[in-house]
């Protein structure tokens, strides 16, 4: 794997993932809080903190680290909006492609964190693709099989 794509994919996901832990790190402290929104909170704390994993283990132990970020990419390709679920997880970078209700079609453009889960929320049906980690998820991917084609 191109050593620069490398070095982005472990900045995206060591630093989304320290901006999405002190992004939610004030909503364990409000009175608004309810359990629904404590567990879901600690949840996504505890998805962006795999995301750290993911990025050191891509330093640390690059075997490992593949498979890891591979599923930390994975789980921010999809944004999903329905009136019974709404999900989007970004860490560090999003640019996604909408397609919502009446056939309109939008962009999503953010540098830094997202994350939103909401059920039966009444919102619009759409369904989304963020591209960046769809990109970031294929060649990790590609990378882990030369990786696994050269060992044998």
């Amino acid at each position: 794997m191109n050593k620069w794509f490398t070095r982005l994919i472990i900045i995206l996901q060591i630093g989304g993932g320290f901006a999405g832990v002190v992004s939610i790190a004030p909503n364990f402290v409000s009175t608004d809080s309810t359990p629904l929104s404590f567990v879901l909170n600690t949840i996504f704390t505890g998805l962006f903190l795999f995301g750290i994993v993911a990025g050191l283990s891509l330093i640390e132990k690059p075997k490992l680290g593949l498979l890891l970020s591979q599923v930390y990419q994975a789980v921010q390709i999809p944004a999903i909006a329905s009136s019974v679920l709404v999900y989007t997880l970004s860490s560090g970078l999003t640019a996604c492609l909408l397609i919502q209700q009446g056939g309109d079609i939008g962009c999503n453009l953010n540098l830094g964190v997202q994350y939103r889960f909401m059920l039966f929320s009444g919102v619009p049906w759409g369904f989304g693709i963020n591209i960046p980690p769809l990109i970031f998820f294929i060649i990790l991917h590609k990378a882990q099989l030369q990786k696994t084609q050269s060992q044998s």
